[in-house]
């Protein structure tokens, strides 16, 4: 919010599409008194990464990992969108519909049914995951959320710390046929994300986290997945994001914006 990037920088800096997704859906929902804030947010990001746009993570990892084709469209939907968004001068007309390309349009076109596919993907994800660890700790399935304590508490915890569990994670992303080299390459690419899963999964067996209220933490998993790429570091201000991967190899590659710019100055 409010940081011009260096121009030799701008050019560096791609904008994912889940940040292009929660820019675009907190425009739409914002008050009034937010407004004014979150255009210049836009407006910031449209400018820096107006040359790049990075396709929806789990995409961007099926082809790191696989060479799974990507589909363009996806990049030519947030670049519509953002355009869309980026047109919008006052809160007042942020729900009404817009002309773009000789066709009428609103942001909730871009937003709405993308957000909630991915937010119940999470939900259905950890389930997934919880259930798992919940027959590994062999005890009754608790009342949605946890806790589980004493003796099953600590077997849940071993399950997630397990070098299996980073398997378990890498399964999840290329499917249950893949060969074990992929598995075994997968984890490695996706430790960052599967540490954010354990952390949350942990909090929702042991401290009574409900996942299912918080389902925007999925949008910090999908971000982490882009480390998938081995070119790619992740910028962000996210505290609770850096403690929950603290534990990952790959934490050096998710910087604030103070390192991008103080390694910029090096």
């Amino acid at each position: 919010m409010g940081t011009r990037l260096p121009r030799h920088l701008q050019g560096r800096i791609a904008l994912s599409y889940i940040t292009y997704l929660e820019l675009v859906s907190q425009l739409q929902r914002s008050a009034k008194s937010q407004f004014s804030m979150i255009k210049e947010a836009i407006g910031l990001a449209w400018s820096h990464a107006r040359r790049k746009f990075l396709p929806p993570p789990p995409e961007v990892a099926l082809h790191a990992l696989c060479s799974n084709p990507i589909d363009s469209s996806s990049v030519r939907h947030s670049r519509k969108g953002f355009s869309l968004a980026a047109r919008i001068r006052v809160w007042e007309k942020r729900r009404q519909p817009i002309l773009l390309e000789g066709r009428l349009y609103q942001l909730e076109d871009f937003t709405t049914r993308i957000i909630g596919g991915y937010q119940q993907d999470w939900v259905c994800l950890l389930n997934r995951f919880r259930q798992r660890a919940i027959e590994h700790a062999d005890t009754a399935a608790p009342a949605a959320g946890g806790p589980i304590t004493g003796l099953n508490a600590t077997f849940v915890n071993h399950f997630i710390r397990a070098p299996n569990w980073g398997m378990a994670y890498a399964r999840a992303v290329v499917g249950d046929n893949a060969s074990d080299d992929l598995l075994l390459r997968a984890s490695t690419a996706t430790n960052a994300a599967a540490c954010f899963v354990g952390a949350i999964l942990k909090a929702a067996l042991v401290d009574g986290y409900k996942f299912e209220r918080k389902a925007n933490d999925c949008f910090d998993h999908l971000q982490l997945q882009y480390l998938s790429r081995e070119d790619l570091v992740f910028v962000t201000d996210e505290r609770v994001l850096r403690q929950r991967i603290a534990n990952s190899p790959q934490l050096s590659r998710v910087i604030s914006l103070g390192d991008l710019l103080r390694a910029d100055s090096d």
